[in-house]
């Protein structure tokens, strides 16, 4: 009965499924939450994220076909789920209806995630995609910073979050209405260095939110190691 007081009052319901929140949930149910699609447990290619056959043992070090024949500017890449379902749903809450409160569940996600701190350690410098200063003025946050910042400070880590030593300085289309050759020419010079000192000899993970052809952190990732970064590795949410 409290808990049913306490929803009516403070809109204590579950995101998905309109369910009551227990007075230990937030945001989402136990049920919901566990739903959450994710590649843990699954092999995937280290190159692009693509999801293997469960036949393939977890500790395999896998690199697909397509991949293997070619050359990458950045050296692994982490995605943690499937751009499907609830996990979908959760980055288009935060991207384009300002769902700040998904930033913490996306960090939570990854803290649980095994394979994420195994990922990022060692890395001198955390590097969100960042978005062109008028869609950020329109927008009014940067959805991957704003998930960075809080996988950072519940990990407490010491790496430092680059906001202005790369820019976005073209104007580029929403990229998923493109084809690959048209995300190609549409992020063409669209990257600068700003401040080339927090790139040189550094071990940088370079994170978004979705991946589809990889034209942006491919875009990104080229820039920075023309720049002299050390290492580039790349986190995504979903793909």
């Amino acid at each position: 009965m409290f808990e049913r007081i306490l929803a009516f009052l403070f809109n204590r319901y579950c995101f998905f499924c309109g369910k009551v929140l227990g007075l230990k949930e937030s945001k989402l149910c136990i049920k919901c939450y566990n739903k959450i699609e994710s590649f843990r447990g699954v092999v995937t290619c280290k190159k692009c994220g693509r999801p293997l056959h469960s036949m393939y043992p977890l500790n395999l070090d896998y690199t697909c076909g397509i991949c293997r024949n070619k050359r990458l500017p950045y050296s692994e890449l982490y995605v943690y789920g499937p751009y499907a379902g609830k996990l979908r749903d959760l980055l288009i809450a935060l991207k384009f209806r300002n769902q700040f409160w998904v930033s913490q569940v996306i960090s939570d996600l990854l803290i649980k995630d095994e394979r994420f701190a195994n990922f990022i350690s060692g890395a001198d410098l955390l590097l969100p995609v960042p978005l062109h200063s008028r869609r950020l003025d329109s927008r009014g946050f940067n959805q991957v910073y704003l998930f960075t910042k809080e996988f950072k400070k519940r990990l407490s880590l010491s790496i430092p979050i680059s906001k202005w030593d790369v820019l976005r300085v073209k104007e580029t289309e929403f990229q998923k209405s493109l084809s690959l050759r048209r995300r190609i020419l549409n992020l063409r010079k669209a990257f600068m260095i700003n401040n080339i000192s927090a790139i040189q000899g550094k071990k940088i993970i370079l994170i978004d939110d979705i991946l589809t052809t990889g034209a942006t952190v491919m875009s990104v990732s080229k820039l920075l190691r023309k720049s002299g970064a050390k290492e580039i590795k790349v986190v995504i949410i979903a793909r």
